[in-house]
């Protein structure tokens, strides 16, 4: 039995806690439990003026690091002496952005908080924790994919397709789309998930043409499986467009929409969730491709030097088992993404497995705790260390 510190780093909201790992008798892979706080808690990152900014501050990232390091110091005063001992000096931390090996977010991408841009968060983070603390690193999507990964693995006899493909390629990614495409990927060894190398982001994955915003002349899962994509791809259908308000096209908004009693814009709704359930089911089959054709690149943000990219496709190649979670556990995606998503699959002629997180169990509550992120973060860190 042991316990990892481990911080949700966010852009305006930051959570912290520590996660008890405990081995069962016969069993190689230990079970999570959040000891404390009892339950997880989200709090407001401290702000610095910022007029160049919309709501004119930004999150202050030293102040930031400081009071989660200070709040995990309070919950340690609230463990019995005799079990501090348990609490191991390396802290996993979860955060926006792709992440380079060595704790480094690669440029450019956490607009939101931009103090991190070349920031050496795994360096400097346990600087406010004291002498010998070391920190791990990785995205907050990489390590919710994580958190429910090692969710399957704990009850990997009931899933017999996965535990088939994982014989052929041990590799296992997941797609959980929300407001921003969250992903991530992992090696397995063994019982052990290992996040792959490397700045590993789905989101920019060049799907086809077409205007995006994510790079102009390419359509990216950004731009057609998430949030803001979704109400880009609204607030370009005519019938949409014309009829409803931007906020009337977010989120549940169009979700109700799909169940409209005018056809039309039924139709209309239910054909963005169909085109998003596509470029979903293209997002895994480039990646089990490998990026498709040699030497064209399928990167459209994080593919410089042209080196990370190929090491990137290298990595995730293969990979048959894909856990689905996010907006696709909905009753609209569910209606109308997941079954273009299972013909896509199914006319490529690839052996991928798909998993639906909330068919996981144990997952469904650790989402509505607020606590995969912080499991996750805890994961990242490696057992041994």
């Amino acid at each position: 039995m042991y316990a990892i510190p481990a911080i949700d780093l966010g852009a305006t909201h930051t959570r912290k806690g520590l996660i008890l790992f405990r081995t069962q008798e016969g069993s190689s892979l230990a079970s999570l439990r959040l000891l404390l706080p009892e339950r997880s808690k989200k709090l407001l990152n401290p702000t610095k003026p910022a007029p160049q900014h919309p709501k004119g501050h930004l999150t202050d990232l030293a102040q930031t690091l400081e009071k989660a390091a200070r709040g995990l110091k309070d919950i340690f005063r609230d463990i019995p002496i005799k079990e501090r001992n348990a609490i191991r000096k390396t802290v996993g931390i979860c955060a926006p952005g792709a992440w380079l090996a060595e704790g480094i977010p690669y440029r450019g991408t956490t607009p939101n908080l931009p103090d991190l841009d070349g920031f050496r968060l795994a360096e400097e983070f346990p600087k406010f924790m004291g002498e010998d603390w070391k920190a791990f690193v990785n995205n907050d999507g990489v390590a919710t994919v994580l958190a429910m990964a090692h969710a399957v693995f704990g009850q990997i006899e009931k899933y017999p397709q996965v535990r088939e493909a994982l014989e052929a390629c041990p590799r296992i990614a997941g797609f959980i789309p929300g407001t921003g495409f969250g992903a991530g990927a992992f090696r397995v060894e063994g019982r052990r998930l290992i996040p792959a190398p490397g700045p590993q982001q789905f989101f920019d994955l060049v799907l086809e043409e077409g205007d995006g915003r994510i790079k102009p002349g390419v359509l990216t899962p950004e731009d057609l499986a998430t949030g803001e994509g979704l109400l880009l791809q609204a607030l370009r259908d005519e019938t949409l467009r014309t009829r409803f308000r931007p906020d009337e096209l977010t989120g549940d908004g169009l979700a109700v929409l799909t169940d409209h009693r005018e056809e039309s814009i039924r139709e209309a709704a239910r054909g963005l969730y169909r085109k998003a359930g596509q470029a979903v089911a293209q997002a895994m089959i480039l990646t089990f491709e490998g990026g498709g054709s040699e030497g064209a690149s399928r990167k459209a943000v994080v593919s410089n030097p042209p080196e990370m990219e190929r090491e990137f496709w290298a990595n995730v190649q293969g990979t048959r088992v894909f856990i689905l979670g996010g907006w696709l556990m909905s009753r609209p995606a569910r209606d109308h993404a997941w079954p273009t998503l299972k013909d896509v699959l199914r006319r490529s002629g690839h052996p991928i497995v798909t998993v639906a997180a909330d068919e996981i169990v144990g997952v469904r509550e650790m989402l509505a705790s607020d606590a995969a992120g912080l499991y996750g973060a805890a994961l990242l860190v490696p057992p041994e260390d």
